[in-house]
């Protein structure tokens, strides 16, 4: 694995143009860990979060388990996003709801409902952090027809069905206060909030 030695940027504003500066990545970070307890309850204390790091190897983003004790763990980001300060916080803010709730058992086991809502944060703090970019990052993944991103934006509007702003999030907090971990609900528990999309939901995003 080949790490990129990340300079002060990281940690330091990053000039936007115009006179203005982006905030350095660990103070989005800390943010939309907030954030994302706020609308969707409380992560689990139980893994311990040593930061994040850049890897020219990645093709996208992850939560990476140390080798040594797996409830310690990092952000990797892609290399790519070292210069892009706005699709650096985009691809931040979605790992942040994997964050929630890790799962060392279970990993790469992400179901439709996690990566749906993970979509939907990443673009909640677009708005909230980069709000000049969130067009651009919405149509990307309304428009883009890569597989990929296609998986993506069915799980992100099967999820925005519902949850379309903050005040809809309390209805996946009270699921989470069930089962903490979104990838670990099954269709019943779903349902109650999803009624016409579960099954989809509830399946592994692959």
């Amino acid at each position: 694995m080949n790490i990129v030695k990340v300079n002060a940027d990281l940690i330091m504003p990053v000039k936007a143009g115009n006179g203005q500066y982006y905030l350095p990545l660990n103070y989005i970070l800390g943010d939309a860990i907030d954030l994302a307890e706020g609308l969707f309850g409380k992560r689990d204390s139980s893994y311990t979060l040593l930061g994040m790091y850049f890897c020219e190897e990645a093709l996208h983003p992850c939560i990476v388990y140390h080798p040594n004790n797996e409830n310690r763990v990092f952000i990797e980001l892609t290399a790519n996003t070292l210069q892009n300060r706005p699709r650096a916080c985009y691809q931040l803010c979605h790992e942040v709801i994997h964050l929630l709730a890790p799962d060392k058992y279970n990993k790469n086991s992400a179901n439709n409902l996690e990566e749906g809502i993970a979509v939907w944060f990443s673009l909640y703090c677009m708005n909230k952090f980069f709000p000049g970019s969130y067009n651009e990052y919405y149509s990307h993944i309304q428009t883009n027809p890569d597989p990929t991103v296609v998986k993506y934006r069915d799980a992100f509007n099967a999820v925005s069905d519902i949850i379309k702003d903050e005040s809809d999030c309390i209805k996946i907090k009270e699921l989470r206060e069930i089962v903490p971990s979104l990838s670990r609900m099954g269709k019943d528990l779903i349902e109650t909030v999803f009624p016409d999309n579960a099954e989809f939901l509830a399946k592994k995003f692959n």
